[in-house]
């Protein structure tokens, strides 16, 4: 075999295709079946299908953080064990026989009916468990929703006009002269 004195190389420059045929067959991309996620839906479907599947469409949803409301949560048997405790800290009021209890002071917002209670209470909770209400009232005590004014009302904007109370209205997105 003969050593080439110079890389063959060095012939072949200037032509189109030095070295490796076609000119298409040295593209770089090659074997490869195209880059990243090209051909998914074409020639890479046997893999989409095993893999991937998930890749393409739609799937669930994500309610606006503005819409979810986080509820914290007690039990009605954690409600009697802290009695002493609230009474101290007047969260709890006594009247008469019964002891009434505000949950939202507590920090609280729905009552569950884990465990099990024996004093009369009232408590007044943003919402209960159908538990909660049967074990409060067998008890001997009432169970008391609150209800709250929603959060995205706003009251209306009011301008005076030469002694006249007047409310602003919203614009409308049309033209001067067109209906």
């Amino acid at each position: 075999m003969v050593v080439r004195r110079e890389r063959k190389v060095r012939r072949f420059r200037g032509f189109r295709s030095y070295g490796f045929g076609s000119h298409k067959k040295h593209r770089g991309g090659g074997s490869r079946g195209g880059r990243g996620q090209a051909g998914l839906h074409k020639h890479k479907w046997s893999y989409t299908v095993k893999y991937d599947k998930y890749h393409f469409g739609k799937y669930g949803f994500k309610r606006p953080p503005d819409v979810v409301e986080s509820v914290k949560v007690v039990n009605v048997s954690d409600l009697e064990k802290r009695i002493e405790r609230l009474l101290k800290e007047k969260i709890a009021t006594e009247e008469g026989n019964k002891i009434k209890i505000d949950v939202s002071k507590m920090g609280y917002d729905k009552v569950l009916g884990s465990g099990k209670i024996t004093l009369p209470l009232i408590v007044e909770a943003k919402y209960f468990a159908k538990s909660a209400i049967k074990k409060i009232e067998d008890a001997g005590g009432k169970a008391v929703v609150t209800v709250e004014k929603p959060k995205g009302e706003k009251p209306k904007a009011t301008k005076t006009v030469e002694g006249k109370k007047t409310v602003a209205r919203k614009k409308t997105g049309q033209k001067k002269g067109g209906r």
